[in-house]
């Protein structure tokens, strides 16, 4: 076990291998593959959890808030995995108001290490820095038996470390050009990957979009057979009031059961 600090000191240690690598998409260092072998030594904890998964390039991190805060006023217990942190590491990782304490967070990393440890027994396995946040985030949430979880991805969609899990419900926001370096450099290529989070047979909810990138997010829903859901068209928004303190609102959609 080690403390706070030392936890902290050794989670950084894992930066400059995300620098070197350049977050490159294309580069062999970027797949879901490392995420898969670190969760399944930790006994997959995120395939445990009820998950809500919020892409985009605009506002998925007020969304991911927005959504944790009503939940939690509707009496769930909601966790929210946020990146990146503004000032404590412990931002990225809350239950309810509460950020991880010191301690859980240096419990939950020693666990993680240990299960690096035997990988790299077998083998070559360095790991990347948000890797590491994202497995002892899953961890985290399974030991302390929330209701639900909503998750932000870190970078694009489809190779986020954050994509595998199996989510009630994909969200994706507006898209428009951002990351050209790691996503590519116009607005299909972009929306290409942040649509990456879209699982066969998964229910997606999309912002007002482009309309080519509404014409690809429709297209590759139904090539998985994920059922599509359109603001503005299939959800309908009202807003009544609009205040500096709060907004009030109606919206009318479809029932969804699960």
């Amino acid at each position: 076990m080690f403390s706070y600090e030392e936890a902290l000191n050794y989670l950084d240690s894992f930066i400059n291998y995300e620098k070197k690598s350049n977050f490159s998409y294309n580069a062999r260092v970027f797949n879901l593959e490392r995420m898969q072998r670190i969760l399944r030594e930790l006994g997959n904890p995120h395939l445990k959890l009820k998950t809500i998964h919020i892409a985009g390039t605009k506002g998925k991190g007020s969304t991911a808030a927005i959504i944790t805060s009503i939940l939690n006023t509707a009496g769930y217990r909601v966790g929210l995995y946020t990146s990146p942190h503004l000032v404590s590491p412990r931002e990225r990782i809350k239950i309810g108001p509460r950020f991880i304490t010191p301690d859980e967070f240096a419990s939950c990393l020693w666990e993680t290490k240990l299960v690096l440890e035997r990988l790299a027994s077998r083998g070559t396995f360095t790991p990347s820095f948000f890797e590491i946040y994202t497995s002892m985030g899953f961890l985290y949430f399974f030991q302390k038996k929330i209701d639900i979880a909503v998750i932000e991805v870190g970078l694009g969609g489809r190779l986020d470390a954050t994509n595998v899990i199996h989510p009630l419900v994909g969200i994706i926001t507006p898209i428009s050009i951002d990351h050209t370096q790691q996503l590519g450099d116009d607005i299909l290529s972009i929306a290409r990957e942040k649509a990456g989070i879209i699982k066969p047979g998964s229910k997606i909810i999309t912002s007002l979009q482009d309309s080519s990138v509404l014409g690809l997010i429709e297209k590759i829903c139904q090539q998985r057979g994920a059922t599509l859901y359109k603001i503005g068209k299939d959800v309908k928004i009202n807003l009544i009031k609009a205040t500096p303190r709060y907004q009030r609102f109606d919206v009318k959609g479809i029932p969804v059961s699960y």
